[in-house]
């Protein structure tokens, strides 16, 4: 059995993993993100309306190459970006920029409040929600944040989070705030407390 890792350890392993092993970061987010299509797939066939829900970091950079691989399987998705794609950095800045010349549907949704109205509506009518807002450094969510956590947690499809339940840490098992209600969670690695 693996061990349970906390958010410090987590973050570690990946830096290892990066910097002493070698391991491309973009190998390790395509890994992540292939991984969780698999796994909508392989739970959720016939689902008609797969809604993915990037945020602005790594995590979101996961959540673009689960959109893509999906959208490449022939799944009906659409991918929403929660910030403007110029402001996401490094490896999740390349596949956010890729997602654009891709197959899966992707919509810019950088209100600087709450999700767009079609943002809303998409996730009102999604069989599954991929929550990739933030994974296992989050913080506490307040503001526009918390309003995307609770309009994903308000949809009526499957939720699956990549890593961790965004808001939830990993340390503690906590919620900083709100957190994502996820039925299902794809631990990168190695589980994490709470996931």
């Amino acid at each position: 059995m693996l061990p349970v890792a906390t958010a410090a350890e987590s973050a570690a392993i990946d830096r290892y993993l990066i910097d002493t092993v070698g391991f491309p970061s973009e190998i390790l987010m395509e890994a992540a993100g292939t991984a969780v299509a698999n796994e909508v797939r392989a739970r959720w066939p016939h689902a008609r309306r797969i809604v993915v829900v990037c945020g602005p970091g790594n995590n979101g950079g996961d959540g673009f190459v689960c959109g893509r691989v999906l959208a490449a399987l022939g799944a009906p998705v659409t991918v929403i970006a929660s910030a403007p794609l110029a402001s996401y950095r490094g490896v999740a800045r390349k596949f956010a920029k890729l997602s654009q010349f891709l197959d899966a549907r992707l919509i810019v949704d950088d209100s600087a409040h709450a999700p767009s109205e079609v943002s809303r509506q998409l996730l009102a009518e999604a069989d599954v929600v991929v929550d990739a807002l933030f994974g296992t450094g989050v913080r506490t969510l307040s503001g526009r944040w918390a309003v995307w956590v609770q309009a994903i947690n308000q949809s009526p499809g499957k939720r699956i989070s990549i890593d961790m339940p965004s808001g939830l840490c990993a340390t503690t098992a906590q919620a900083l705030g709100v957190a994502v209600q996820a039925d299902v969670t794809v631990a990168m690695i190695t589980p994490k407390l709470g996931a």
